[in-house]
């Protein structure tokens, strides 16, 4: 997916992507943890349980990531 680094834009562009039960992918592994909860809030809004139903992973380790139970890469 494509989209910057904000929670907000990720929202967006993962809400679509998330849509389609047909097509909708298992994992996404985002470039930041801001990505990454933007995913984790889509996947939330759409009746998606993660990790249960969909891996999110992130970078950075931001703290927020915590409240969400984030899977991330510490660089």
């Amino acid at each position: 997916m494509i989209s910057d680094y904000t929670v907000n834009s990720a929202y967006a562009v993962a809400r679509s992507l998330l849509a389609d039960p047909q097509n909708r992918p298992t994992a996404i592994c985002c470039a930041s943890d801001e990505m990454a909860i933007g995913v984790i809030l889509a996947a939330r809004d759409l009746g998606l349980r993660v990790p249960d139903q969909l891996s999110v992973i992130g970078v950075d380790k931001h703290p927020l990531g915590t409240v969400f139970g984030l899977t991330t890469i510490d660089q």
